[in-house]
C-alpha cells in the first residue's frame, strides 16, 4: 500500500523564544532520519546561526546507546537559505539527489506564498515533512 501524500507532513508555529533544546533535538533527530524540514518566515534570531545548529555534523547513537562508526553515519543534513532566489530547477535536482541518498535537508523560503509558488510540494509529498512557520512580526 502507498503512503498517502501529505500525510507525514507536520506543521509547527513557533518562535525563538518558545524553542527549547527538545524542539531543536527533536529536529536534528528528524533530519538525521532523511527527513525534511521547510522553514518559513523570518525569525528574530541568526537564520545562519539557526540552520547551522541543525545540519551540523554530529555524533548519532544507535538505538543500543552506542556511537556509530563514521562508515556508518548518514551523510549530514544540508541546507538551502532563501531557496526562492535559486533557480527551481537545481532545487529540484538537490532534492531528487538528497532523497534518493536518504539524506535530511531543510528549505528556507520568507513566507508561505514563496513557497507555494515554488510548487515542490508534490516532489516531497511521501517525505517526512515538518513546516516550520514563524510569525510575522
Amino acid at each position: 500500500m502507498n503512503p498517502r501524500p501529505f500525510s507525514n507532513w507536520q506543521r509547527w508555529t513557533t518562535d525563538v523564544p518558545q524553542m527549547g533544546p527538545a524542539d531543536h533535538d527533536r529536529l536534528r533527530r528528524h533530519l538525521i532520519a532523511s527527513g525534511i524540514v521547510i522553514v518559513l518566515g523570518t525569525a528574530r534570531f541568526s537564520r545562519a546561526d539557526f540552520i547551522r545548529t541543525l545540519t551540523a555534523a554530529g555524533e548519532v547513537q544507535n538505538g543500543t546507546g552506542t556511537t556509530l562508526s563514521k562508515e556508518d553515519l548518514p551523510p549530514p543534513p544540508f541546507a538551502i537559505d532563501d531557496t526562492s532566489i535559486y533557480e527551481r530547477q537545481g532545487v529540484l535536482t538537490s532534492i531528487a539527489l538528497a532523497t534518493s541518498r536518504r539524506r535530511g535537508f531543510v528549505l528556507v523560503f520568507e513566507n508561505a506564498a514563496d513557497f507555494r509558488a515554488f510548487a515542490i510540494g508534490a516532489y516531497i509529498a511521501n517525505q517526512q515533512v515538518i513546516i516550520l512557520e514563524f510569525p510575522a512580526d
